[in-house]
C-alpha cells in the first residue's frame, strides 16, 4: 500500500501532540453542531459533579470511571435529581476528565439504566457551552423543520489561515443534491458554504456533484453521498474536502537504469530557500519506491515543487546517497522546478540515483 500523507495531516498529527498530555484519543469526527447534537442524543442535562472515581471491579469495558451529577437543569430525557455518568480514563479510550465541584453541559447516550459520555461528544464545562445554551433557548420559537448545511473545500497548500489550519481553500458554485421527502438542488457561496432550510425531519441523501477535474479527498470525512437522519428542528452540517487531480510518478534508478525500492521520495515547494548542504525544506507530499522503483502522488494542488531524496522532512540521516534533486541533482541550484497543474498528470520523472562506491 502506498505510502501518502498530505500536509494537512502531518500538521495535525503535530497539533493532536500537543493535546496528548492531556488527551491520547482520536476521534473520528469533531463534534456535531448543537442542532444535530440534540436529535441524536437521548439525554442533556447541566450539574455539579459530586463524585468522580475509578470503578473497582469494572464490568462496563472501557468505561471504567464514573462521574455522579447533581443535576441543574434536564433539556433532554428524562432523569432523577442525581445521575450517574460512565466514561473512560482519558486516555485512548476518549474517556472526558471530569473534575468535582465544576458544573458541565453532558450529553449522554444510553438510557437511565446506563448512562455514558466522551470527550468526542459535546459534553463540556457549562461556561464554555454558551452555543448549546442559545440554540436550547430558541427550540420553543423555531418552526417544525430542519436545515442542511455545509461547505466545499479544496486543498491548497499554505493558503490563508482558516479553521482548517490554513490549507484549503473554498470553492464557488459547486452543485450539491439533496433528496428526501423534499429536494432541491444548492450551490455553493463565494465562501465555499452551502445551506437549506425549510425541510420536513426525516432521511435525506445529499449528493456532491464534482466536476471532473475533482475528487473526493482520502482525508476528507465525507464521501460524494452522504445519508442524514434528522429530527424535527434539527440540522445537519456536511463538510467536503477536495484534492485536485494533479499527478506526479516515475521511478528510482540505480546507475544500471534497474529499479530500487524502498527509497523515500519527497516533494517540496520550489519556494524554499536551502541553505547549506543537507538543510530539508517542509515535506508536503512523500512515498517509498515499491519493488520495480516505482513511486506516485495524486491530487496534487498546483504549485512550483522539487522532487528528490532527502530533501524533506526532519532528515538528519541521508544515507549512502544524500541528497538528490530531480532529476539527479546534488543542489537545490541545479534541480529542475516542476509545474503541477489542475487536471495534469506528469510521468516518467525519474529519479537517478549516483554510482555507489564499493
Amino acid at each position: 500500500m502506498k505510502k501518502y500523507f498530505s500536509i494537512f495531516f502531518i500538521v495535525f498529527i503535530f497539533i493532536l501532540i500537543g493535546f496528548q498530555q492531556i488527551f491520547a484519543c482520536s476521534c473520528m469526527q469533531t463534534p456535531n453542531p448543537p442542532c444535530r447534537s440534540y436529535g441524536n442524543t437521548p439525554v442533556i442535562f447541566d450539574g455539579i459533579v459530586t463524585e468522580f472515581a475509578p470503578i473497582e471491579n469494572n464490568q462496563n469495558g472501557s468505561q471504567n470511571r464514573r462521574a455522579k451529577f447533581k443535576i441543574e437543569n434536564i433539556y433532554k430525557g428524562n432523569l432523577k435529581k442525581e445521575v450517574e455518568i460512565f466514561t473512560g480514563d482519558g486516555g485512548s479510550d476518549c474517556g472526558f476528565p471530569f473534575t468535582v465541584g465544576e458544573r458541565y453541559l453532558v450529553y449522554a447516550y444510553g438510557d437511565e439504566t446506563y448512562l455514558s459520555t466522551s470527550y468526542c461528544s459535546r459534553t463540556e464545562l457549562l461556561e464554555k457551552a454558551k452555543e448549546d445554551l442559545d440554540y436550547f433557548a430558541q427550540l420553543p420559537s423555531l418552526k417544525n423543520e430542519v436545515t442542511i448545511y455545509g461547505s466545499v473545500k479544496k486543498y491548497a497548500f499554505g493558503y490563508g489561515d482558516d479553521e482548517d489550519f490554513g490549507l484549503t481553500k473554498p470553492l464557488f458554485n459547486i452543485p450539491i443534491r439533496i433528496k428526501g421527502q423534499k429536494s432541491s438542488v444548492v450551490r455553493t457561496d463565494r465562501q465555499g458554504n452551502f445551506k437549506v432550510s425549510g425541510f420536513p425531519a426525516g432521511t435525506y441523501s445529499v449528493e456532491l456533484l464534482l466536476p471532473k477535474r475533482l475528487k473526493v479527498s482520502i482525508h476528507s470525512r465525507t464521501g460524494e453521498v452522504d445519508y442524514l437522519k434528522i429530527p424535527n428542528k434539527g440540522c445537519a452540517e456536511v463538510k467536503y474536502y477536495i484534492d485536485f487531480e494533479g499527478k506526479i510518478s516515475g521511478r528510482v534508478l540505480d546507475e544500471n537504469g534497474k529499479g530500487v525500492e524502498s527509497i523515500d521520495v519527497q516533494l517540496v515547494s520550489a519556494d524554499y530557500k536551502f541553505e547549506g548542504k543537507n538543510d530539508t525544506a517542509t515535506m508536503l507530499e512523500w512515498d517509498v519506491s515499491d519493488e520495480n522503483g516505482n513511486y506516485s502522488f495524486d491530487g496534487i494542488p498546483p504549485g512550483r515543487y522539487f522532487l528528490g531524496i532527502g530533501i524533506g522532512g526532519a532528515f538528519d540521516v541521508f544515507g549512502e546517497y544524500g541528497q538528490i534533486f530531480y532529476p539527479n541533482a546534488t543542489k537545490p541550484e541545479n534541480a529542475t522546478v516542476i509545474n503541477i497543474t489542475e487536471n495534469k498528470e506528469l510521468i516518467n520523472y525519474n529519479l537517478l540515483l549516483p554510482k555507489r562506491n564499493n
